[in-house]
């Protein structure tokens, strides 16, 4: 609902923006897909992107980047300023490892080898206490790149340094390091939709 009202409030939106930014909202909360309310999350999305999909630009962003609170440590941030430009276009925000059933706040975690490896099986994920989250990572960076192919956005922006959505910089070995994340790289392989970062 906080998207919603926020909104409202700096651009000119109609009913089917709100609308649509409420089931987005919806979709990325931590529900699980095998739920009734998981299906109905799924599927009104695909229903709506169905039927007015040629009315706005779609723009996937990362739920993060719009203080949506998805973020690791639980802390949100404010909504960086330079996505205000964006707003007036139909906001989908994601999180890739809230999509892989990692909760909110969930312990930091860092990429042992590159992106490539990880999802080639020859690499790994791993948290702050040593647990393996490879899988984690690789189920949400995959059910986020089917959601892609399904609302098929004209741009997607993406969180800067992430082990998931890094997309210039991302964290190896507990460093910021030059590389993508697993669903930058992901995304970048497998679809020709433009990608920007903050």
């Amino acid at each position: 609902m906080f998207f919603v009202i926020y909104s409202l409030y700096y651009s000119e939106y109609t009913y089917k923006h709100i609308f649509f930014n409420y089931l987005c909202l919806i979709y990325s909360s931590n529900y699980s897909e095998y739920t009734i309310f998981g299906l109905f999350r799924i599927y009104s999305v695909y229903l709506f992107c169905f039927l007015f999909y040629n009315e706005f630009m779609k723009i996937m962003i990362s739920s993060c980047l719009l203080g949506i609170n998805t973020r690791y440590n639980g802390k949100i941030k404010p909504m960086n300023p330079l996505l205000k430009k964006f707003l007036n276009n139909i906001i989908i925000p994601f999180c890739p490892e809230q999509f892989g059933c990692l909760k909110t706040p969930r312990t930091k975690a860092t990429l042992l080898s590159n992106s490539k490896s990880i999802v080639d099986g020859n690499g790994s994920v791993i948290d702050d206490n040593g647990k393996d989250v490879s899988s984690d990572f690789l189920k949400g960076a995959q059910t986020s790149l089917e959601l892609i192919n399904n609302i098929k956005p004209n741009l997607i922006i993406l969180k800067e340094d992430s082990p998931s959505c890094g997309l210039c910089f991302t964290n190896i070995n507990w460093q910021k390091k030059r590389g993508m994340g697993i669903t930058a790289y992901l995304i970048k392989n497998n679809t020709n939709i433009k990608c920007i970062s903050f």
